[in-house]
């Protein structure tokens, strides 16, 4: 148990270094559009929950099963809910952020893709009603409307 909890506290000092760089690149406007730190930010986050969780979940277990420590069950649970919270806090602020950032990233991005062309104007030759020209007009007419 001893040896859990010393896991358990050193999962969680390193859960809240990443937690608070997590926080200072929020805070900040120029990392807060940096979005790849702020994906590798969030994976440090979820593993390092992910293991505090796991180890948190054999702690409690052990708990549960010596029924002296009702009292030292809950300030435990309790502890471990408030690092959820955190976690699922900063997950929520982190996942509107880069969804924000990611939708005007798309809009900009398609704004990007129209491509302006500035072709020369194109006049087709009248066809002036002699039957010598009809041939030459005609060529160029279907070339034109049969084309795909």
């Amino acid at each position: 148990m001893d040896a859990l909890k010393t896991k358990r506290k050193s999962l969680r000092t390193s859960f809240t270094a990443t937690a608070n760089k997590l926080k200072e690149c929020l805070a900040k406007k120029e990392d807060a559009k940096d979005g790849d730190k702020l994906r590798a930010l969030n994976s440090q986050l979820e593993d390092k929950f992910l293991r505090l969780d796991e180890i948190q979940n054999k702690i409690s277990s052990l708990l549960l099963e010596n029924t002296d420590t009702a009292a030292e069950y809950e300030t435990d649970f309790q502890a471990a809910e408030d690092y959820r919270d955190n976690f699922l806090e900063l997950k929520s602020k982190l996942e509107t952020l880069l969804n924000k950032d990611s939708g005007s990233f798309l809009e900009s991005s398609s704004e990007l893709d129209v491509v302006k062309l500035k072709l020369p104007k194109f006049e087709l030759k009248m066809f002036s009603g002699d039957p010598k020209e009809f041939l030459t007009f005609w060529s160029i007419f279907s070339k034109i409307h049969d084309s795909e």
